[in-house]
């Protein structure tokens, strides 16, 4: 059987990849298989590459860079295509100041259902609490609204001191009256255990938490 895949992007790679994978541990389901990628540019990587103006300025092109937390195969694949990468630490913040009740702003990182740590310690323990109450009494509710969603999956605390004023801000919507069909994984969950190790952290060490691998060339 013959594949074609039109363009060198991250998926096509990825399946190339894995279909290498399986025929060099000699897979019957694959062992006719051939695969032909065509793609017009002369590197791989699709939207998922980096230009150089004629300053010399790096441009990434993708919106996004990748997630691999709950993806380990997705690490080791990428270790084995690039030797050399970067350890970048994420500098991406939001102001929490409407939690802290003081002037000018607060930075703390983003996500912040992640930066829970870094809030005030009355707020702190209410999502630390409100997240456990959600572990412990699982709902089969199915969430109509963005709303119900971040109450169904984090709790009143973060909603209304981050996602709510986000997405009035972001969207010029209430969370009241957005779907939350288009959440998907675009919104990082925080599992119980996660918050809990993130919360004994010092702030250095959560800082070091948020960083990124970045190739070096």
């Amino acid at each position: 059987m013959k594949i074609v895949v039109i363009g060198a992007a991250p998926t096509a790679l990825g399946f190339a990849y894995r279909l290498n994978e399986l025929k060099k541990e000699n897979a019957e389901e694959v062992k006719n298989v051939e695969l032909i990628m065509l793609e017009q540019e002369s590197f791989a990587g699709g939207l998922s590459c980096t230009a150089i103006d004629e300053k010399g300025f790096l441009w990434d092109m993708g919106i996004h860079i990748t997630f691999s937390q709950n993806y380990p195969y997705y690490d080791k694949a990428t270790q084995e295509a690039v030797k050399e990468w970067n350890l970048l630490q994420r500098n991406c913040l939001v102001d929490m100041n409407c939690m802290f009740e003081e002037k000018g702003i607060h930075l703390v990182p983003y996500p912040a259902q992640f930066a829970v740590p870094l809030f005030p310690e009355k707020d702190k323990q209410n999502c630390l609490a409100e997240l456990k109450e959600r572990y412990e009494n699982k709902s089969d509710i199915r969430p109509v609204t963005f709303e119900d969603w971040v109450l169904k999956n984090f709790g009143p605390t973060i909603h209304d001191s981050f996602f709510k004023p986000y997405m009035r801000k972001i969207w010029t919507i209430e969370t009241s009256k957005m779907t939350p069909i288009w959440v998907g994984n675009r919104v990082a969950k925080l599992p119980q255990e996660k918050l809990e190790s993130l919360c004994a952290m010092s702030k250095e060490e959560l800082v070091l938490s948020l960083a990124h691998l970045y190739l070096k060339e």
